[in-house]
């Protein structure tokens, strides 16, 4: 379920998102500056290692919540957008 918010809030933000299904796995492609992103959709950026992804095949991780801390990631690894502080960030405004 909380995935599928994830989902939301973050195609309320890119209308453009074309979405394509991928091995039980919700992988989004989005074009940005006539460049493709690939996306992981995870509840916690943990998960992402936790279920082995190759860091080199994604270019962004779209979380919940980002329960890494700057040691645990590492150095080539895709950029980690976390959901929670987006909404907390926006509440402030």
């Amino acid at each position: 379920m909380l995935c599928g918010c994830c989902l939301f809030v973050f195609g309320m933000s890119y209308p453009e998102l074309s979405e394509e299904e991928v091995a039980d796995l919700v992988n989004f492609i989005v074009e940005r500056t006539k460049e493709l992103e690939r996306i992981e959709i995870e509840k916690f950026a943990s998960d992402f290692k936790r279920h082995g992804h190759p860091p080199e095949e994604c270019d962004f991780i779209i979380c919940w919540e980002n329960d890494l801390t700057e040691t645990e990631i590492p150095e080539e690894f895709p950029q980690i957008i976390s959901l929670k502080d987006y909404i907390l960030e926006y509440e402030k405004s």
